[in-house]
């Protein structure tokens, strides 16, 4: 079994995990504009209650995004980092599918608040013995221009849903059920980080870059 160290940055939930032999643990806190100050000091806690260090890994992986600019600026810097040091690739994961993975639901809309009252957003499906599979492409958009399939029944999580729930229900010709306040955890990017590690995708530290999405990340 594969050994990984994770962070999710890409929201105000910062968080670390470290998965082996199918066990993971993780520390995660709601600390805005904290992330570059407690991620390390995280990710040492974790390695050091299982008794690793960060040369006994076989990969590192991160949450690339959409989300926030200066968050996955921190995280993918750490992870590049750490990676570079011990000679170890790197597996990048969607924090949007990182956050579907976190719901428990068949049909799930996945949507962070991408400020100028726009969110980052994904159609995500649970796959028997699989987990989720995305279904497009990530987009940002106005959240009354969100629209899901019409068959099934949705659950939308996540920030975008959090603050723009009524834009994101009107209009909608399939039934969607909000949940409020879930964030993307980094045991999640781990668990989908071993699968994307075991099948070959991990790439070389250097080649690794962040999920923006929109293109324009500093509103002017």
């Amino acid at each position: 079994m594969s050994r990984i160290l994770a962070v999710e940055t890409a929201t105000r939930a910062c968080s670390a995990a470290l998965l082996w032999n199918g066990e993971c643990r993780e520390v995660l806190r709601l600390e805005r504009n904290r992330h570059a100050e407690i991620l390390i000091p995280m990710a040492r806690e974790l390695l050091a209650e299982a008794g690793f260090g960060f040369a006994d890994l076989d990969a590192l992986a991160f949450g690339s995004g959409p989300g926030s600019f200066t968050g996955l600026r921190i995280g993918i810097s750490v992870v590049q980092g750490l990676a570079l040091g011990i000679d170890r690739p790197v597996v990048p994961v969607s924090s949007l599918w990182t956050l579907a993975a976190r719901v428990n639901a068949p049909l799930v809309l996945a949507a962070f608040d991408a400020r100028m009252e726009q969110v980052y957003w994904n159609l995500y499906r649970r796959v028997e013995g699989q987990g989720m599979e995305p279904l497009q492409e990530p987009r940002v958009d106005d959240p009354s221009s969100v629209r899901l399939p019409s068959e099934g029944d949705w659950v939308g999580a996540g920030s975008g849903c959090d603050a723009y729930g009524d834009a994101l229900s009107a209009g909608q010709t399939a039934k969607l059920t909000l949940v409020h306040g879930v964030h993307p955890h980094a045991e999640d990017v781990a668990r989908i980080a071993e699968a994307e590690f075991k099948a070959g995708r991990a790439v070389d530290p250097r080649d690794a870059t962040p999920e923006y999405v929109r293109n324009q990340v500093v509103q002017q």
